[in-house]
């Protein structure tokens, strides 16, 4: 995917903000933890191996082939997401994908001279390890402490959940280390001003997320694209003025 020359990272953190800066997604760094869960389908053998083999292809393609290099590297699931407000209830679309981050020291000599360089390495190990959706509604829920509204259908061994939602016309499938992560952030907190801070939705969608919050079911087929939502929203501060 890239190399990045005369560059380097001490720690996790670092780590994620040059993910986040290459693949261009606008979240907070904290946001790509909550789905560290998702590498856990593959064993460490099998990540340490492939990693050495994109490490060694991607220095073997910038430096000297007989170059000597020591690696630092973090797995890192990287959320994409696109934020739904065509139909009600209003869910995010999630994918996640796993890469690798490898902070590099690469040393090589020529004519007798030493040579060094730091560089920074970022390669897909694979893409989609995960799909789902997250209903507005559910995550509404989890920071008013209140998923007893939600029915709880089943749990694999895995230590996924499946939730049935009945505005939603699909069951929720998400695995019980992200509820956590959602519960540790959300719970407590006003949701669209936590959403903002986190970057999951500008000042825009967040009106009409919470203005479909509060659109009953019966109003699905009226109220169904953003269009509408904003057109009454509009007519609304007419009346208003009026």
């Amino acid at each position: 995917m890239t190399l990045i020359r005369n560059r380097s990272f001490s720690n996790r953190r670092q780590a994620v903000e040059f993910l986040l800066r290459d693949q261009q997604i606008r979240v907070r760094p904290e946001v790509a933890d909550w789905f560290s869960y998702a590498r856990f389908n593959f064993s460490l053998s099998e990540l340490e191996e492939k990693s050495q083999k994109l490490i060694t292809g991607q220095v073997r393609g910038i430096y000297p082939y007989d170059a000597d290099y020591l690696s630092t590297l973090e797995y890192i699931t990287v959320p994409y997401y696109k934020f739904v407000t065509s139909g009600l209830p209003n869910y995010y679309d999630f994918s996640i994908d796993l890469c690798l981050l490898a902070s590099v020291e690469v040393e090589w000599t020529r004519q007798h001279r030493p040579y060094s360089e730091k560089c920074v390495v970022i390669e897909l190990i694979k893409k989609n390890v995960e799909a789902f959706k997250l209903p507005l509604n559910f995550l509404e829920a989890v920071s008013k402490n209140d998923l007893k509204q939600f029915k709880q259908t089943e749990r694999d061994n895995r230590g996924y959940f499946t939730w049935h939602i009945p505005s939603y016309k699909l069951d929720v499938k998400i695995h019980s280390e992200f509820l956590r992560s959602l519960e540790n952030v959300f719970r407590g907190k006003p949701l669209g001003p936590t959403l903002v801070y986190y970057k999951l939705a500008n000042l825009e969608e967040v009106q009409l997320a919470e203005q479909s919050l509060v659109i009953p079911p019966s109003a699905e087929g009226v109220l169904a694209n953003k269009e509408t939502l904003m057109h009454e929203r509009k007519k609304h501060e007419v009346d208003d003025e009026t």
